[in-house]
């Protein structure tokens, strides 16, 4: 995952959080990449967040991946095509079993006594395209989830994708880099879309001038849309935009 450049201390968990962001890595990296930046930076640019959510990073199971040559690294699905264009074909098998797990760590949270009105699911790459298949794509959803963030991900089995009226309900923030090499651009466009006509009701859409990471810019943006649905202020459905940004920080180390 292409990251900023920044450490700092760990911020410890609310003793008693009122929500919760459930944050999954890409492809071949673990929790620990997510912290510094995810918990540590959002918590710095804006502390109610950190005083009022738990986040929690679960661990993407060692697979072996078809792109890496059959290289056993943590992976939530195989993956068939890189880059991943429009079209990819998916790991049905695979993608449906990572989505149990992350409803595994949704019933934790629910058991803790945070409801999933409560709670968003968010992601870079890989995540980002698991937190889409989870908050949208299951069959099973009865009750919307707090906010869905999509960071330079894609939204597998588009084709048979159904979403319940309760998923409809849970808004959408998704994020890319105009030049993405990784996963393509065209992922934002087309993902949004179909959602789109599947009726979800809310979705803030920005592109960002950098390659497959985040930036400081995505990351107050992040922080907005968390307040937003966390806090329960007035919702906004934006297309996508351009967004000119100043920041070169951005590294481009990743997967």
């Amino acid at each position: 995952m292409a990251f900023l450049d920044y450490s700092g201390p760990q911020k410890p968990a609310p003793s008693q959080p009122k929500a919760a962001l459930v944050f999954l890595h890409g492809l071949g990296n673990s929790p620990q990449t997510c912290i510094p930046l995810i918990q540590d930076r959002l918590s710095q640019l804006d502390p109610t967040l950190s005083q009022d959510i738990k986040f929690v990073f679960p661990s993407a199971p060692r697979l072996c991946s078809t792109i890496n040559g059959g290289q056993c690294l943590p992976c939530w699905f195989d993956l068939y095509d890189w880059p991943v264009k429009v079209g990819v074909r998916d790991d049905k098998q695979g993608i449906r079993q990572a989505v149990q797990q992350i409803q595994d760590e949704v019933a934790k949270l629910e058991a803790e006594g945070i409801p999933k009105s409560r709670i968003v699911l968010g992601g870079f790459s890989q995540g980002a395209t698991l937190a889409l298949s989870t908050a949208y794509g299951d069959t099973t959803i009865e009750q919307p989830f707090a906010g869905c963030i999509a960071l330079s991900g894609w939204l597998a089995l588009r084709q048979e994708l159904q979403c319940t009226p309760a998923a409809c309900q849970t808004p959408l923030f998704w994020g890319h880099g105009q030049f993405d090499d990784s996963v393509k651009p065209e992922q934002q466009f087309f993902g949004v879309k179909k959602l789109l006509q599947q009726g979800v009701q809310s979705t803030t859409t920005k592109s960002y001038e950098m390659g497959h990471g985040v930036s400081a810019e995505e990351l107050c943006d992040i922080a907005a849309f968390l307040k937003r649905v966390i806090y329960k202020q007035r919702p906004s459905t934006e297309s996508i935009e351009k967004t000119e940004s100043s920041d070169t920080q951005t590294q481009t180390a990743l997967v």
